[in-house]
């Protein structure tokens, strides 16, 4: 509680294939006052969002089942407000992702910091303001 009122910590859904990556940002991301949830593919982050309301979700793009081109696109049509960070070691691959309505594309490795900056400047004003 803050003020007597109830804080909402914001969410964000990691998707990655590699359990590295996955665990990193996962702990980062709690570190600093986040729920975290996890997807290892696209189709399952497609599942995700389509049952629940993300504040930000993070995407790789080479990954098994679905890819994270095709799964941004599906998330989009049925909520084209959660804001989506494409995180990509495929520099090549980052020039078809900007087609794909993504928010922001990123390369990896990039440091922790730089991400969260990123992150926080795509929350939506409530979620920003409840982990201000």
């Amino acid at each position: 509680m803050v003020n007597g009122q109830m804080v909402r910590m914001p969410v964000i859904l990691v998707t990655d294939d590699d359990e590295v990556v996955v665990q990193v940002l996962s702990q980062w991301f709690k570190a600093r006052g986040f729920m975290v949830d996890i997807a290892r593919d696209g189709l399952e982050a497609v599942n995700k969002c389509r049952d629940r309301l993300f504040d930000v979700v993070t995407m790789d793009i080479e990954m098994p089942k679905m890819g994270g081109i095709d799964a941004i696109r599906l998330i989009k049509a049925f909520n084209p407000a959660v804001p989506v960070i494409v995180l990509t070691g495929y520099a090549t691959r980052a020039d078809l992702a900007e087609g794909c309505q993504a928010d922001k594309i990123l390369a990896k490795p990039m440091p922790l910091s730089a991400l969260e900056q990123e992150v926080r400047a795509l929350l939506r004003p409530s979620a920003a303001a409840a982990n201000a």
